[in-house]
């Protein structure tokens, strides 16, 4: 399963042809910090096997969720990452967050979207370009009624792009990803749906 948008195509990795671009994600430091700090990658053979990870992932979905290389199309190279996975450890999240039954209703299970980009692609929009091309994907093609989304608090960049996607900040949490301190955000199907008619009719 693959997508395009007008600057980029998101398609399944190819581990080995896509390890040396990926490294500048999975080996930089400016990214892994916001992801997990010693889990960055420092050879082509530990990128290679991160890609294969989420090759399998993406192929044992039965729900049309998975992970996605994203290619700048006029460089034809990959320059970022982005995911569509559940989110871990849910039932905590549960008793401890009042998330209400947004426009419809709770899922079966919560699911996340995040992203990755390589420094050099940061600032154009490429990130944004690629979270609204999967959210169409995950409220249309998958019928989700919402989206979840995390960040570390001091990961400004990344809630600014949650903010400009229109996903509402549900506060803070300790109850994901082993304890960490995270900011919650929440995108509902209607609302999305809704900005993106009247977007089309403007």
């Amino acid at each position: 399963m693959q997508f395009e948008t007008q600057r980029l195509r998101l398609r399944p990795w190819q581990p080995t042809q896509d390890a040396r671009h990926a490294m500048d994600i999975f080996g930089a430091q400016k990214v892994m910090d916001w992801v997990e700090p010693a889990d960055i990658d420092i050879n082509l053979r530990q990128v290679q096997n991160r890609l294969q990870r989420y090759v399998e992932q993406t192929r044992q979905s039965k729900n049309g969720t998975g992970s996605w290389a994203v290619v700048q199309k006029d460089i034809g190279r990959v320059i970022g990452h982005i995911i569509l996975m559940p989110l871990p450890d849910i039932k905590e999240v549960r008793s401890e967050h009042v998330i209400e039954p947004i426009e419809g209703g709770l899922p079966t299970d919560y699911i996340e979207i995040g992203w990755h980009f390589r420094p050099a692609s940061w600032g154009f929009g490429y990130a944004k370009e690629a979270a609204l091309c999967i959210m169409q994907h995950a409220f249309t093609a998958l019928s989700l009624p919402m989206l979840l989304a995390v960040a570390y608090p001091d990961n400004h960049r990344s809630i600014a792009l949650m903010d400009r996607l229109g996903m509402k900040d549900e506060g803070v949490t300790t109850r994901l990803y082993g304890g960490q301190i995270l900011r919650l955000y929440v995108m509902g199907a209607e609302s999305f749906l809704s900005e993106a008619q009247s977007t089309q009719n403007a």
